[in-house]
């Protein structure tokens, strides 16, 4: 037999025992690694999908439930985000403001909750 660097060279003859239990060693390597392989891939769905969880949260957490509006926190992050682009792009920032609520003449109307 010639000097082996780790793979069989071409030509060598094994005994039939030592052949079988080669041939069942590298069946087993094969399995080991078809194994070790799906393992990753179900490791990876799974990353996958809490990524995917986590954004549909984000999103979700940025919306009035009953409208699919933006809330409170989308405002806030639009406006950090506008605030930066301007300041990168040395820009001016203009904000117009309208009250939602209710109309000081309504409001007035109303009893008040603190009064009593």
């Amino acid at each position: 037999m010639t000097a082996r660097t780790g793979a069989i060279a071409t030509g060598d003859r094994m005994p039939p025992a030592m052949s079988g239990t080669v041939s069942i060693a590298l069946m087993f390597e094969a399995l080991l690694h078809t194994i070790g392989m799906a393992f990753l891939l179900l490791a990876m769905m799974k990353e996958q999908a809490e990524f995917h969880s986590i954004l549909q949260l984000r999103e979700l957490a940025l919306q009035d439930g009953l409208t699919g509006l933006g809330n409170r926190r989308s405002f806030d992050a639009g406006l950090d985000r506008e605030f930066h682009r301007m300041s990168r792009n040395h820009d001016v920032l203009a904000m117009l403001t309208k009250p939602c609520g209710p109309s000081p003449k309504r409001s007035a109307r109303l009893p008040d909750a603190r009064a009593t």
